[in-house]
């Protein structure tokens, strides 16, 4: 936690006596924030609010905010809705889909549904983290590791092992045009989420990342026809794998970014 994620709970709670213990943890640690609470804890005891504590607190909560205007998380979603189907899209139509052709009806149905619904749930998940407030069906920490875990599972039921010969070289070999699609649909998502205000660069990182991971494996899943359980594994559901590593980097890197500039303006 830092300095002004501590001003987000102090001055959203009413309570400033009982404080989640990761906000106990960073009070230990920074006098700027006790001295912050100790103003909050003198102005609720008080009757009147002396007017230079209110002039200071309006600075505090003032501070780095910008106008913006209300977002309608619908159109956000199809904007990502939009930028999964036309990548996707294209991409097919550009190197072909010859794995609909190696599989039967039912392994096509049920990867296609599998793949389609966890870009919708990664997306609403997105959206809603783009919109402070947002109530969230899954906790967005878990839920691109549960839609992970999940493909996982059914490539594990429906397809089978087979030996192969040049395993890794033919999976990287696979890989990198999945790569470079989901790069290509990693830009539209940058430019959506610079229209929201994310409070969390890490998490949304994460699930952006495994988002656009998603977009290239499931151009992979309708053009490669190798269907040992082992390929798909390693090569397309990989690509979400990576798009969570790198997503988390950048969310990690924007946050830190974040907090320079913070420390510095504070100074």
């Amino acid at each position: 936690m830092d300095c002004i994620e501590m001003d987000r709970i102090l001055i959203g709670t009413d309570d400033v006596e009982h404080l989640p213990i990761r906000a106990k943890d960073h009070l230990a640690g920074c006098q700027r924030c006790r001295e912050f609470l100790t103003m909050l804890r003198e102005a609720q005891r008080s009757e009147t609010t002396p007017p230079e504590f209110v002039q200071h607190l309006e600075e505090r909560m003032l501070e780095g905010l910008r106008p913006v205007q209300p977002m309608r998380q619908h159109y956000l979603f199809l904007g990502f809705a939009a930028v999964v189907v036309s990548v996707v899209g294209i991409a097919v139509l550009r190197i072909g889909a010859f794995a609909l052709v190696a599989m039967s009806p039912f392994q096509t149905a049920a990867v296609l549904c599998a793949l389609a619904g966890a870009a919708v749930l990664l997306a609403d998940s997105v959206v809603r983290q783009m919109v402070p407030g947002s109530k969230h069906h899954v906790e967005p920490k878990i839920l691109p590791f549960l839609i992970l875990a999940s493909l996982l599972i059914l490539i594990l039921l429906l397809f089978q092992f087979h030996h192969e010969r040049h395993f890794w070289r033919n999976a990287w070999r696979c890989m990198q045009p999945g790569a470079s699609i989901g790069m290509v649909a990693a830009v539209p998502f940058w430019y959506l989420l610079r229209q929201g205000a994310v409070l969390s660069p890490r998490v949304t990182g994460v699930s952006t990342g495994v988002l656009a991971g998603l977009v290239g494996a499931s151009v992979l899943e309708i053009h490669c026809a190798n269907l040992s359980a082992a390929h798909i594994v390693v090569s397309h559901l990989g690509l979400p794998l990576l798009g969570s590593v790198v997503g988390y980097a950048i969310g990690l890197g924007v946050e830190l970014m974040e907090r320079r500039a913070f420390g510095q303006k504070r100074d």
